[in-house]
């Protein structure tokens, strides 16, 4: 026998053999070690580090000027007769009945926006909750459409779709805010297909989501218990519940949202003082010595300070 005939059976009889044991050893190891053997505090700094991530992506997440003509071309989406009776007849009218919380006409809008949202393929969130009113307990829904669900950040778009309560009078609130929702409906519609990114990587990055609020109006006069019942609830939600953006990774909900406007967002964060001029008066030409911005916003959002006070006049 050849040597090189011996050779090849050592390899198939031996080698061959322990090899593909190692193999399979290895395979077995690395599947206990994927299911049970990952210690998410062996890692301590792996966490700070993917939430420091998340928080630059959003801060680099900026709005993209169009040209004129792919503006003309995304306007031109909604034009025309066919698309403007569908939208005045199909996704507006149904809603301009009164839908005051709790009611049929708001469970009846609530249910056409569902069904709207959901034959687009969105998945959708019903945030119900009771609270208290000064007309008594009341049942309120919250709508939340979400594009990707598996996405890791999303960006809001939201509208109410309740209306004020008058006891004498019939109001549907077609400006306030049923047109709003029936726009939200038909960007959904119009845009859904090109919404979708080919690079799979970077749909699962970020979607839209969609938030129809209810209780925005109050039931007797605008207060901080009388009011925006449907936000103030799912803001406190948010900003409890925790998700996973990553294997073992987990975030407050609240920080997933983006927020494409940080100077505008100081008007709701950065505690302004007033001393001599009322806060409605915004026809003001020169600075106001008055308006005072916290420099601790400003060092958080990692703003200048000149571009903070200009956000906050």
């Amino acid at each position: 026998m050849s040597f090189l005939r011996r050779a090849r059976l050592f390899y198939h009889r031996i080698f061959r053999k322990r090899t593909m044991k190692l193999y399979a050893v290895a395979f077995v190891g690395f599947l206990v070690y994927s299911l049970y053997g990952y210690d998410s505090q062996a890692d301590p700094g792996r966490l700070d580090r993917l939430r420091t991530n998340l928080v630059s992506l959003q801060k680099l997440h900026r709005a993209k000027t169009l040209r004129t003509d792919r503006l003309h071309k995304l306007a031109g989406m909604s034009d025309g007769p066919t698309q403007l009776r569908y939208f005045r007849e199909t996704l507006l009218k149904p809603m301009l009945i009164e839908r005051v919380v709790d009611t049929d006409g708001n469970r009846f809008v609530q249910q056409h926006i569902r069904d709207h949202m959901s034959s687009y393929g969105w998945t959708i969130d019903n945030d119900q909750f009771v609270d208290n009113t000064p007309e008594g307990r009341k049942t309120f829904t919250n709508i939340v459409a979400t594009q990707n669900p598996a996405a890791s950040r999303k960006l809001v778009f939201a509208c109410h779709h309740d209306s004020k309560l008058f006891r004498n009078t019939r109001f549907i609130g077609a400006t306030d805010s049923a047109v709003p929702c029936a726009m939200m409906l038909d960007l959904a519609r119009l845009m859904n297909g090109t919404l979708w990114k080919d690079d799979k990587k970077k749909a699962n990055d970020i979607t839209l989501q969609f938030i129809f609020f209810d209780g925005e109006e109050a039931f007797r006069s605008w207060s901080s218990t009388d009011s925006i019942y449907g936000a103030r609830h799912l803001a406190e939600k948010l900003s409890t519940n925790e998700v996973e953006v990553e294997r073992e990774v987990f975030v407050k909900e609240l920080d997933t949202i983006d927020n494409g406007f940080r100077l505008s967002g100081s008007r709701l964060i950065c505690p302004i003082r007033t001393t001599t001029e009322p806060l409605m008066r915004s026809t003001r030409t020169t600075p106001d010595a008055n308006l005072v911005t916290d420099p601790t916003c400003v060092r958080e959002y990692d703003t200048s300070e000149s571009d903070m006070d200009q956000s906050c006049r």
